[in-house]
Parts: structure tokens; C-alpha cells; sequence
């Protein structure tokens, strides 16, 4: 019979431990199913460039919305709000922020170009645009659709306004004769045509007549290409200029106030320009012989035709220097006179009035 130490036991037991076999943890290997990959593997985010508006020391900013340069592809269940903005390298212009939601806004305070970086993510996607924002300490005219006005989007009163403007405002950029979009005396804006080269320019034309299409009242109306401008939109001015098509002084110009009413008695007014003198009447009834108030005034046995002729006519001389008559019967005697020279007969440009 053996006989086992009690110190042996111990011992015993360790070995028999050691010699037990060793059971592994389980193990799961994924494999994809066949045309199944990573979540949202296919999405792609792109940037396209843009030209983003640009800003105005002092003055509030367009707005820009980056989402509307970003493309995304890939994604059946697209989900735009998702999406979130950031600035990832440069700095945006002085007093502009951008938004989480990817808009652009605020007031810049210092004048140059900003270069910058914005980054978009979405899921598990992200990209990277480089854009730039230009910031002018001036504001310069811009021409949309053949229609000038200010390139924040402002207008100014009158030709004049923008021809000779006030800081941050100055006339460059689309500068020139042409229609310009105008707001005088508090009016909703609208287009006027701008002589902006004769005799220094910032001239509003207020009146444009042909014989052929004439407006029979002057107090506001059109008919085809003529037209005459209410009292409310004539711009503030002291200055008036008797011309033809698109040249305000083709004529001459007066220190004189327009006025769409009645001009009589017969008004003097004097040329800066040559420093001659004219008469300008207009009157519901009465009218001159050969319209010139140098002439005899008829107040019987009138014609109608011949009611409400403006006349501008250098005093004591012959003949009129602008004259027409929108209620004339035969269409070769409303326009009778511009430049000094009797017209008979159709003539195919406009008699023109002009403010500044």
C-alpha cells in the first residue's frame, strides 16, 4: 500500500490542473452579404464654385447659402438637414459669420478680399471649398437687364443723384447715358432714360413727344414710345432742358422749374450755357401767333389744335426755337419747330424735356 504525504497533495492537484485542456472563448466572423456595403459607402459630397456677392463697409450683406454649391450623391434617403457647416481654414470678411446651417451673413467693417475654406458634413462624408468675398469701401453702379442702378441694390432720386452721388456712393461701373431706375419724392421705383454726358450730365427726362404718337396731356401719360411724367415723379431740380431724342441740350437749358400745369403768362428764364433769355409758355386756351410770345396773344375765336403748345423760344428773335403741339390735327404740325428751324411735314424723332 503507498502511502501519500499530505504535503504531496497540493502538489498533486497543481499538476492535475495543468495537464486539463484549455477550452477557446467563441469567436463570430462577419462577412458581408453579396451587393451589401459599409453604411452610406456611396455617398459623395461635392463643391462647386460660386461667386458669392459681394460686401459694403457699413452696410448689411446679401446673404449667401452655401447648400446651394454643394452637391450630394449616393443617398436615397437624402436628408439635407443633416448637413452642417464650418469654417475650416482663412477668415471670412470682418463682421460676417457663417452659420452651422451654411448661410452667410452680417455687416463688414473693413475693406479688401477675404480667401477662406468652408467645410461640409453630412453622415459620415465631409468636403472642402475654397471661396473668396470681396468688401468695398465704395458702392458703384451695376447694370441688370439693360436697367442701371446701385450695385446694393438701392436707387438713387434722380439722374442727377447718381451722376453726382454721395460717399459711400460713386459714378463708375456702368456709367453712361441709358435708362436708370430711379425713386423721387418718396415714389415707388421706375425707369427713367439719363442724359449723364451733356453739359455734365444727370439729366431726367420728363417728356418725350413724337408726332406721330403724342400724349395729349402733360400732366402724365403715355402713348406707344412718348410719354409725359406725373408731377410726383419729376425730380427736384432748378434746371430745365429743351432737347431732342437723347440729347437733353440740344436746344438750349434754362434756370427754370418744370412744371406739368400751366405755363403762363409767359415765364423768362435765362441759359447758363449762352446766357441768352427765353420765354416757355404753355396754356389750356390762349397760344400765340406762330406760338412766339415775342407775337400777338390770341384769346378769341381760338382753335383747339392749338391748345396746351409748350413753347421755348429765345426772346426777340424769329422764329421758335421748341415748339410742339400734341393736339395738332395733322400729324407734320405737332412738332413745328426745334432748334430754331420750322419743320412742316412728319419728322421722325422726339421732342424732348428735361430736369436736373
Amino acid at each position: 500500500m503507498f502511502k501519500t504525504s499530505l504535503l504531496s497533495l497540493p502538489l498533486i492537484a497543481a499538476l492535475s490542473i495543468a495537464a486539463a485542456p484549455v477550452l477557446a472563448a467563441d469567436y463570430y466572423i462577419v462577412v458581408p452579404a453579396p451587393g451589401k456595403g459599409a453604411p452610406y459607402a456611396a455617398i459623395q459630397l461635392e463643391l462647386s464654385p460660386a461667386n458669392l456677392p459681394a460686401g459694403w463697409v457699413g452696410g448689411p450683406y446679401a446673404g449667401f447659402d452655401f447648400n446651394t454649391a454643394l452637391q450630394i450623391t449616393g443617398d436615397a434617403a437624402l436628408d439635407m438637414s443633416l448637413v452642417t457647416w464650418s469654417a475650416y481654414a482663412g477668415a471670412l470678411p470682418e463682421g460676417l459669420t457663417l452659420t452651422k446651417e451654411g448661410s452667410v451673413s452680417g455687416t463688414p467693417t473693413v475693406a479688401g478680399t477675404s480667401s477662406f475654406q468652408v467645410l461640409a458634413r453630412y453622415r459620415t462624408k465631409s468636403a472642402v471649398g475654397t471661396y473668396a468675398v470681396e468688401v468695398t469701401a465704395e458702392r458703384h453702379l451695376v447694370e441688370q437687364a439693360g436697367v442701371r442702378s446701385w450695385e446694393d441694390g438701392t436707387f438713387a432720386q434722380s439722374c442727377l443723384e447718381y451722376r453726382q452721388p454721395t460717399q459711400p456712393y460713386v459714378y463708375a461701373g456702368a456709367t453712361g447715358d441709358g435708362t436708370y431706375r430711379i425713386a423721387p419724392n418718396g415714389q415707388a421705383p421706375f425707369d427713367a432714360y439719363c442724359d449723364m454726358t451733356s453739359e455734365g450730365g444727370g439729366w431726367t427726362r420728363v417728356v418725350r413727344q413724337t408726332e406721330t404718337q403724342p400724349v395729349g396731356s402733360w400732366e402724365g401719360g403715355t402713348n406707344g414710345a412718348s410719354y409725359t411724367l406725373t408731377s410726383a415723379k419729376i425730380p427736384t431740380h432748378t434746371q430745365t432742358a429743351f432737347g431732342k431724342n437723347g440729347q437733353a441740350t440740344y436746344v438750349d437749358y434754362v434756370n427754370f422749374v418744370y412744371t406739368t400745369g400751366l405755363i403762363a403768362p409767359a415765364q423768362v428764364a435765362t441759359s447758363p450755357k449762352t446766357g441768352r433769355s427765353y420765354h416757355i409758355y404753355r396754356h389750356s386756351s390762349y397760344y400765340y401767333s406762330n406760338h412766339d410770345p415775342d407775337n400777338v396773344l390770341y384769346t378769341t375765336g381760338l382753335r383747339a389744335e392749338w391748345r396746351y403748345t409748350l413753347t421755348f423760344d429765345v426772346i426777340g428773335s424769329y422764329g421758335n426755337d421748341w415748339t410742339f403741339s400734341p393736339w395738332a390735327d395733322a400729324e407734320g404740325n405737332r412738332g413745328l419747330a426745334i432748334g430754331g428751324a420750322y419743320l412742316p411735314g412728319i419728322d421722325g424723332f422726339a421732342w424732348t424735356v428735361w430736369v436736373r
